[in-house]
Order: structure tokens, then C-alpha cells, then sequence
């Protein structure tokens, strides 16, 4: 490893101050991260919001070198952790549980995105050379660098260690103890993030802006050493208009002509369903019909036997007429109605008779009619 020479935390900041940019942002989280109010240190909230501007306003060159910077002795290692004013920004009165944090964090959508990137572009893999899954530590340094301003602030903890954690602890954790522990240890034994920083403190990985990640050395191997197909490839396949023996795709459907001939349509068929709808409705009607005219010649015999029955009991029984006489008026005129609907009856037969011989002259007729 190049030893550092100097103290690179304090030529990080002469640097600053020479750029306008860098020299701009620094002094507006300054102020509010300096500044105390009545009842509290300073304005948290517009202290975070201003950092949150320096790192992300400001050249990696110049933001890093101040929050990265390699250091050899405890002058340097403080000025580096006093870099975000963590009296303001990172320490407070008590320690909070750090499941509790994560959660609050969760509700704030800057902090919950951040923390999924830190999470995600810092994971360690010990198996890897880098110490880093995604093996690119441009990635994990701008991920660590998006949590300063936000909820779960990070900074250092040591003066001897490039160890890092939040602001919190694992006490009062109950049963979810091995849940805060494991959080806590992905920012304070990060192996990634350790080799990240030291190696842009040492100049050994000068990338400032993160590239595509590698593959991790630990994915198995292909199968087969055959050439693989581009992407480019793949939607010039897709979009390309085939062309057979030099002639275009459409010069095909010329030739399938040929292959498949047409056949003249016959247009004394086309009016078969027609006819056979037709059918089906005069073989309804029919059958309408039919049940109808039964019901009225059921009708009309029984009325026809009714009425002749009821004639022929009054007249053959002269009796029933002088024993009805003493029965008074009201049974006068029962009887009385009951001879004239007998009479009704009478002539309701001719009629039903009609109906019936119609009845019999449509069961010949309606066969005839569909065909």
C-alpha cells in the first residue's frame, strides 16, 4: 500500500476552498450546522438538507478527498470525522434503537432510497478480490455518501479504524437482537466499504464516477463456449424483412396462388341457412297451432256432452220444476240460469266444432307448407 504523506484531511480542505463550487456548499452547512438555537444545538433539518447539497453538487475529487481522505495520526482522523459538524448532523441527546431507526427511516422516501442503495452497492463478499459483491467501489462510496443528510446518518466511530455505524444501538432489541446486530455490522465491519475507502484514500482506485458492475467471481462459469448473440443482433433479426432466393417476402404470396387456387363459391348455397331457419319456424308454428286446436276440440266435446246432458235432465225430470216452485223466488232463478247456460252451451257446439275441422284441415295443410 502508498503510505500517505502529510495530512491529506487538512490539503482536502485547502483544495475546497479553492473551488467556487466546493467552496459554496461547504459554507451553507456550515452555518446552519454551526449556528445553535434556543433549545437545541442547531437546526437539524436544514442542516441534513445541506449536506445533502455538498455531496451532491459538489465534484467527487473534492467532497471525497475531505470525507475519504487517508490519514496516519489522530490530527488527521478527527478533522475527518468532523467533516459533516456531527454535533449537529449525526450525534444526539440519547442513543435509539437501531431496528427503530431503520424504520423511521423507512418512512422518509429519500432516506428509505438511499438506504436501499447503500445496502445494495456495499455488499460485502469476502470470496471476491474487492471485498465487494458488484466489485465496483465508486458505486459503494456514492452510496455511503447519499446517507449523510438523511435520517440514518453515518460517520466515523474510531480514530484508529475506518469503522463507521449510525447513531444508534442495539439495546432494549428483545427478540430481534440478531436483526439489529446484523444491521449495525453491515456499516461498522463492512469489508467493502473499508476497502472502498481506503482505496480512494491511498489512490489506488481513482474511478470518481461508478460504472457498470462486474460479474462477481463467485457466478459459475458458462456451459458452453459458444459465441453469445448481441442484443443488436437480436433486434436486427427481429425487425429484418426475409427475403427468399434473392426475392422479396411478398413475392411468396404471388406463388402461393398457385399452390392454393381458389374456388368459385356457389351462390345457389348461400341461402341454406336461411332455409332452414324458415323451417324451424313453421315447424314452431305448426306445432303451436296444433296444440291449440287440440285444446279447443277437447274443450268443445266436453262442453257439447255437458249441455246435452243438462237439456235432457230438465226435460225428462218435469218434477224437479214444481218442487223448485216451493223453494221461493231465489231458487226460481237458479234454475232459470241454469237452463239458459245450458242453452248458451247448446250453441256453443256448432262453433267449436268449426274450430275443430280447422284444426284438422291445418295438421294436412302445414307439412305441405315446409317443403
Amino acid at each position: 500500500p502508498i503510505i500517505p504523506r502529510g495530512n491529506d484531511c487538512l490539503d482536502a480542505a485547502k483544495a475546497c476552498n479553492l473551488d467556487d463550487t466546493c467552496k459554496k456548499y461547504r459554507s451553507a452547512y456550515i452555518n446552519p450546522c454551526t449556528n445553535s438555537m434556543s433549545n437545541e444545538v442547531c437546526n437539524r433539518r436544514k442542516c441534513h438538507k445541506a449536506l445533502r447539497q455538498f455531496f451532491d453538487k459538489v465534484p467527487a475529487k473534492h467532497s471525497y478527498g475531505m470525507l475519504f481522505c487517508s490519514c496516519k495520526d489522530v490530527a488527521c482522523t478527527e478533522r475527518r470525522r468532523q467533516t459533516i459538524v456531527p454535533l449537529c448532523s449525526y450525534e444526539e441527546k440519547e442513543k435509539p434503537n437501531c431496528l427503530n431507526l431503520q424504520e423511521t427511516c423507512k418512512t422518509n422516501y429519500i432516506c428509505r432510497s438511499r438506504l436501499a442503495d447503500f445496502l445494495t452497492d456495499c455488499q460485502p463478499e469476502p470470496r471476491s478480490p474487492s471485498g465487494c459483491l458488484k466489485e465496483n467501489y465508486a458505486e459503494c462510496l456514492l452510496a455511503y455518501s447519499g446517507l449523510i443528510g438523511t435520517g440514518i446518518t453515518p460517520n466515523y466511530i474510531g480514530s484508529n479504524s475506518l469503522s463507521v455505524s449510525p447513531w444508534c444501538n442495539c439495546s432494549n432489541s428483545g427478540n430481534y437482537i440478531d436483526d439489529c446486530l446484523k444491521f449495525l455490522t453491515f456499516f461498522k465491519d463492512n469489508i467493502c466499504l473499508k476497502n472502498a475507502i481506503q482505496a480512494f484514500g491511498n489512490g489506488t482506485d481513482v474511478r470518481l464516477q461508478p460504472d457498470q458492475p462486474v460479474q462477481s467471481t463467485t457466478s459459475p462459469p458458462p456451459a458452453s463456449h459458444k459465441p453469445k448473440t448481441r442484443v443488436t443482433d437480436l433486434l436486427h433479426f427481429s425487425n429484418e424483412i426475409p427475403t427468399h432466393n434473392g426475392q422479396p417476402a411478398c413475392a411468396n404470396l404471388q406463388q402461393n396462388k398457385s399452390v392454393y387456387p381458389s374456388y368459385p363459391i356457389n351462390a345457389s348455397h348461400a341461402p341454406v341457412q336461411f332455409l332452414i331457419s324458415n323451417d324451424m319456424w313453421l315447424l314452431f308454428i305448426s306445432m303451436s297451432v296444433s296444440l291449440y286446436m287440440s285444446v279447443c276440440l277437447s274443450l268443445s266435446i266436453y262442453f257439447c256432452v255437458y249441455a246435452q246432458k243438462s237439456k235432457s235432465n230438465v226435460s225428462e225430470d218435469p218434477q224437479i220444476c214444481v218442487v223448485e216452485q216451493t223453494r221461493g223466488t231465489n231458487n226460481i232463478m237458479d234454475q232459470i240460469s241454469t237452463e239458459d247456460s245450458s242453452e248458451s252451451l247448446s250453441s256453443l257446439c256448432p262453433l267449436l266444432f268449426t274450430i275443430a275441422t280447422t284444426h284438422s284441415l291445418l295438421i294436412t295443410i302445414l307439412p305441405a307448407l315446409r317443403l
